[in-house]
């Protein structure tokens, strides 16, 4: 199959789930605070929680506030902030580290959602410096294609891990910053969770596979 053809049966059958599936009809508060507790449950808020983040319609972002763990998370202790990172609804105030998150939006109208987490899998795959491979089917959601930040320790400030990232970022594809996190953009909250879980998964097996030699790809 070329690879025009297999674009328009992936096409074809996103628009079939997109009419067949029930997606449910929940707003975005609702959406965020589901992908919280999924995120917990999956151990990305053991330690630094990472943050969510979702554009508004009318240019403001709905986000989790600082000092909230992932785990804590519901529609009423929610933020919305404008794009100066004022609180203009809800109580608590903006994680500073959201920064980086309002640069790449300016820079990039296509994004609506942000997912920064910190997994425990992909963690460890980080600090020693190896890059999560897509070498069986289950891990073919994180992509083949990840981007990395080369120097995760240059990226000190917001701005840096921005421009780091819009040097290389397609927002449909996870990003590393190396030694730090695992992060998500694009649109929408449901996809970016969902490759976020998968990616750390696929991290959890390759050190298991590798202990116990590779055969090559399984499918």
């Amino acid at each position: 199959m070329s690879e025009d053809s297999h674009h328009d049966l992936s096409q074809k059958i996103t628009a079939q789930m997109d009419e067949k599936l029930e997606q449910g009809a929940r707003d975005s508060r609702q959406k965020i605070t589901l992908a919280c507790r999924m995120l917990a449950h999956e151990g990305h808020s053991e330690t630094l929680a990472g943050q969510i983040t979702v554009r508004q319609q009318d240019g403001s972002f709905l986000m989790t506030a600082m000092a909230i763990g992932f785990d804590e998370i519901t529609r009423s202790n929610m933020i919305r902030i404008d794009d100066e990172m004022q609180v203009i609804e809800g109580k608590g105030m903006a994680n500073p580290a959201i920064r980086f998150h309002l640069w790449i939006y300016r820079q990039r109208p296509d994004v609506n959602c942000i997912v920064h987490t910190h997994p425990p899998y992909i963690n460890a795959l980080s600090m020693a410096g190896t890059p999560l491979e897509v070498a069986h089917m289950d891990a073919t959601p994180s992509s083949t294609t990840a981007r990395s930040c080369a120097n995760g320790r240059a990226c000190r400030s917001a701005i840096a891990k921005a421009k780091s990232f819009q040097r290389r970022w397609d927002p449909n594809e996870p990003n590393d910053l190396a030694g730090e996190s695992r992060f998500f953009g694009g649109d929408p909250v449901a996809g970016r969770v969902r490759v976020s879980v998968h990616a750390d998964r696929a991290g959890g097996t390759q050190p298991d596979s590798r202990a116990v030699g590779r055969r090559g790809y399984a499918h």
